[in-house]
């Protein structure tokens, strides 16, 4: 029995589960389904995978070693799929299909070993830290971004959509949905737009601006 070999591939092995231990665990606390134990089992099949092509492929050609380990990088998109979940207009479980392939991907790299354990390493910490850091950047951007309705009363509608959309787009504003009504004895329409924008904006200077413009009668949110 070659010991060398069977120590240095286990140290491979318990490198991987415990790299692909420190994704999983972020994962496992915010309740994803594929958590500590999924990616635990990815990082060191993938890891395995690795090591069976290189001892397959022994004395073969390098195309015929990468064939397994490219089977890994499309074979883990499968997987992946599972955890995707469409919820109304809402797409949850991207994030952890994503954690999924790069902790493939960190598996792999520990399977060929030498100056690859330390990309394994960098990857590792990059990933842990874009699951909680970037989290936590997110979190905050989100506190600052604004959804609200917008009403202009126009007393003719014809061309002012762009008119009005360069005002919103000049104080930094992205409209996200517009509807246009008539009031009943159609001397007005109103334009009811719903934007999104980050706090900070002067939206009461905004209305006035739009007040201002020709053909405007009215500019309020709801």
């Amino acid at each position: 029995m070659d010991y060398p070999y069977l120590l240095h591939s286990s140290w491979q092995l318990i490198l991987s589960a415990v790299f692909s231990s420190l994704v999983g665990f972020e994962r496992e606390m915010h309740g994803h389904q594929a958590g500590l134990r999924t990616h635990i089992l990815v990082g060191v099949g993938s890891t395995l995978f690795t090591l069976a092509s290189i001892g397959i492929a022994e004395g073969h050609a390098v195309e015929q070693r990468s064939r397994i380990a490219a089977q890994i990088v499309s074979g883990i998109g499968f997987l992946g799929a599972g955890t995707i979940m469409r919820q109304g207009s809402a797409v949850r479980g991207l994030t952890t299909a994503a954690s999924l392939w790069a902790v493939a991907g960190v598996g792999l790299a520990i399977g060929v070993g030498g100056r690859l354990l330390l990309a394994a390493t960098a990857a590792t910490v990059v990933i842990v830290a874009t699951l909680t850091l970037v989290r936590e950047l997110e979190g905050w951007l989100e506190g600052r971004r604004i959804e609200r309705e917008l009403r202009v009363t126009v007393s003719n509608p014809r061309g002012m959509m762009q008119s009005i959309a360069g005002v919103l787009e000049s104080r930094g504003l992205v409209i996200l949905r517009v509807n246009l009504t008539s009031d009943a004895g159609g001397t007005a329409s109103a334009f009811v737009l719903k934007v999104h924008g980050t706090l900070g904006v002067d939206l009461s200077g905004l209305t006035d601006d739009l007040v201002e413009m020709p053909e405007v009668l009215t500019a309020e949110w709801d």
